[in-house]
């Protein structure tokens, strides 16, 4: 909830911002992303209804 709080509060004054989320799958070379950390940060962006989107690979 920390990081979710400090980058809506950079971006206020934005109208419709998106937040991208890098790297949801953590483990290198694997898609796999159960246990991954993003998971309750973008469960909380849906939440409080911030646009994301997701970049899975480079």
């Amino acid at each position: 909830m920390y990081v979710l709080r400090m980058v809506k509060d950079m971006l206020v004054g934005i109208e419709k911002p998106t937040i991208t989320v890098f790297g949801i799958a953590y483990k290198g070379d694997i898609a796999d992303t159960s246990g991954t950390p993003a998971k309750k940060f973008i469960k909380l962006a849906e939440k409080e209804g911030t646009g994301l989107r997701f970049i899975t690979r480079l």
